[in-house]
């Protein structure tokens, strides 16, 4: 039993393994894209694919069937990760968690900044590409300094917590100086507690904005100048709208940071949705018996 892997890593060699030892294999993918790309090689041939592909969704496994992978192995069993984090959203419902200490003493609202890693991914520039594939048209420095530009424009009194990727160290990061604006920086992994305290969160591709989503929180996406297809993933699932120029942000920021509109549904704007359901580990170990049985 794996999870996906982009690289080549010790996943798909387990299942290269696993077949050789005549083991039956089953992965389990939670994203809603680069399906086939899981299991292939340096040559583009799909040695690493498992006996049985657990999807979130129906429509996981249509994209995956459409991009060439075998329709008898993908089942929509939802996904134990998503299900577990609207586990933890519906505890936050009954039991808030504590405020974050860096936001602990704001009465000022808080705008989560989740940024990513596409300078390196894809590049910084018309023409230039990175580790993953070609510029996307913005990176997260063109996408912060826009959001320093909107502040700076609509004067608005409020906390920013840019939430750097993983890999990125926050000193490298400089501190913008913006009237009325306190800004912290932070790495490491994402607190949800972070989010579920926050009173809007933008990002750009970010799997956090589908958890923020969850959570009910006014959440966007905001990737300016895109010159490729939609990857944000709660943007496609249709549950936080998308923006492509600077006025669309400008106007969702202002609207969302009005009074009537910040977070009056946090924790209960949403039904959980077949991708985060209950049974969803239930799911995935009973296509791991039947996969055993009938390989066999």
């Amino acid at each position: 039993l794996c999870g996906r892997s982009r690289v080549l890593g010790a996943e798909r060699f387990l299942v290269v393994a696993a077949k050789q030892q005549e083991i039956p294999s089953v992965v389990v993918i939670d994203e809603w894209f680069d399906y086939r790309y899981n299991f292939v090689d340096n040559q583009d041939r799909t040695v690493h694919l498992p006996d049985i592909i657990c999807c979130p969704d129906e429509m996981a496994c249509e994209e995956a069937k459409d991009e060439g992978l075998p329709k008898d192995r993908l089942i929509p069993t939802g996904s134990p990760a998503l299900s577990a984090l609207m586990d933890k959203i519906e505890s936050y419902a009954i039991n808030p968690p504590e405020y974050p200490n860096y936001i602990k003493h704001t009465n000022l609202p808080i705008i989560t900044f989740m940024s990513e890693t596409h300078s390196i991914d894809y590049g910084s520039k018309v023409g230039s590409k990175g580790v993953l594939g070609n510029y996307l048209g913005y990176d997260e420095y063109s996408v912060r300094m826009d959001l320093i530009n909107i502040l700076e424009e609509i004067n608005i009194k409020c906390t920013v917590i840019e939430k750097l990727h993983p890999s990125v160290n926050k000193n490298v990061v400089s501190q913008p100086d913006i009237s009325g604006v306190t800004w912290h920086t932070i790495s490491g992994s994402t607190p949800l507690a972070l989010m579920w305290h926050s009173t809007i969160v933008i990002g750009m591709r970010s799997m956090a904005l589908l958890q923020s989503a969850l959570m009910g929180l006014p959440t966007a996406s905001y990737q300016p100048n895109m010159k490729v297809n939609e990857r944000c993933t709660a943007v496609r699932l249709n549950l936080i709208p998308s923006f492509t120029n600077i006025m669309g942000m400008k106007k969702w920021l202002i609207n969302s940071l009005k009074k009537d509109n910040m977070s009056l549904n946090r924790g209960k704007s949403l039904t959980r949705p077949f991708f985060a359901n209950k049974k969803a580990s239930h799911a995935v170990f009973k296509a791991i018996t039947n996969s055993n049985s009938s390989i066999k």
